[in-house]
């Protein structure tokens, strides 16, 4: 596990301090041109690691993972092959955007009829895909760019990224490790089942980054955090129903 990063020294000094060195950290260049103040101004560097992964060596397979992914159980034998037959791979969410997706979309560029929306949390491949990726996004970003206040009904990689493998869709077939029982997108406050009821490796926690980002590895093996974490989301609904009732109780009294 390799976390890439802007600034190497800040991150070191952070481990050091819980005395944490279990981490590889590797500081590339962020180099893309994204719009100052934009929305999910960040998340749009990831396009700086395709960029990055496309300059590995050959024989090199890469998996991007966003930094609130929690490891829960060990990869399947399906994940191993994959990996090993050099097979792209993407985690689908086959709802999202509907209608409006194709409507925004079609701001950008000018030749989509369908696609596949690609979660950012999860994207493997080798150098190949993520060059051809990086190389496509270049064609269009300046577009996106001069579209991205123009209420868009997504602003972040996932454009760029769905826009990008949409084109690419005759040279790789990326399998859906959503399917697979890889990774599963959680979000805590509209999810009404438990996590743990999805049988995944992998889970994304886009809701509670703040929970996880107090989290020390050290003191902590994983099943003490997510113990930690469900007394924590009991905590938080608990609040969400008091904050509802008192609102009514408000509202009734006007």
């Amino acid at each position: 596990l390799i976390l890439l990063v802007n600034d190497e020294r800040a991150i070191q000094d952070s481990l050091s301090r819980i005395a944490y060195s279990d981490l590889q950290v590797k500081r590339i260049e962020f180099g893309l041109d994204v719009p100052k103040g934009c929305k999910f101004y960040s998340a749009h560097y990831k396009i700086d690691v395709f960029k990055y992964f496309s300059t590995r060596p050959d024989n090199e397979y890469s998996v991007l993972l966003d930094s609130d992914i929690v490891s829960i159980s060990p990869f399947k034998d399906d994940f191993y092959s994959i990996v090993e037959k050099g097979i792209p791979m993407i985690y689908t969410l086959s709802r999202y955007g509907g209608a409006k997706k194709y409507v925004d979309v079609n701001k950008i560029v000018d030749d989509i009829d369908w696609m596949l929306w690609a979660g950012g949390e999860f994207i493997g491949g080798g150098k190949e895909f993520f060059g051809q990726i990086y190389d496509d996004i270049l064609k269009f970003k300046d577009r996106y760019w001069s579209n991205i206040n123009n209420d868009l009904f997504h602003v972040g990689d996932e454009m760029l990224t769905s826009i990008a493998l949409r084109h690419l869709s005759n040279k790789f077939s990326p399998v859906d490790v959503g399917s697979l029982g890889v990774i599963y997108r959680y979000w805590s406050r509209f999810d009404e089942s438990d996590y743990t009821s999805y049988n995944t490796s992998l889970v994304h926690f886009p809701g509670d980054k703040a929970f996880f980002a107090k989290v020390n590895p050290n003191q902590n093996s994983i099943k003490e955090i997510m113990k930690g974490y469900c007394g924590y989301r009991l905590g938080c609904r608990c609040k969400g129903i008091v904050k509802k009732m008192l609102d009514k109780d408000w509202r009734s009294k006007l």
